[in-house]
């Protein structure tokens, strides 16, 4: 972060400051919502997948998997837009309010330690990345005819 951008955040007022929290906020629960229902709409495509296989061709499967790959895909872009939104509204925050790195640490609630060190990124990105895994599986047994 350059002086200029440091400079005009620390010139933001408290109530602008707020509004940013309240950004991140909502963003971060826009983001769940938003994989939730991906992840929902992942599942029961796989499901129709899987029941095309009994009962259709192998064409509809192969669409059916070459859909949910591209879902996948999809929910990884829009996924890594709202984590840039998520993160620039905490970091202008986190610039402004001086208190902010001791609240994390007086908290003793552990932000930093197990799977969160990672932070959103492993949630936000590594499920939809997974699914794409699954779903390109998938497709190679559609094609190769592995028949796990």
């Amino acid at each position: 972060m350059d002086q200029k951008e440091r400079a005009s955040i620390l010139a933001l007022s408290d109530v602008e400051i707020e509004r940013m929290w309240q950004l991140a906020l909502h963003e971060e629960g826009v983001l769940n919502q938003r994989s939730g229902l991906f992840l929902v709409a992942n599942a029961m495509l796989l499901i129709f997948t899987v029941e095309a296989s009994i009962q259709f061709s192998e064409w509809v499967m192969l669409i059916a998997a070459c859909s949910g790959i591209s879902m996948s895909i999809i929910w990884v872009i829009i996924n890594e837009r709202q984590v840039d939104e998520m993160k620039r509204a905490a970091r202008i925050v986190r610039v402004r309010s001086a208190g902010f790195e001791i609240y994390d640490a007086s908290t003793g609630t552990g932000f930093k330690r197990g799977l969160r060190k990672y932070g959103t990124g492993l949630f936000a990105i590594g499920v939809p990345l997974l699914v794409f895994v699954i779903w390109c599986a998938l497709l190679l047994d559609i094609i190769l005819g592995i028949g796990w």
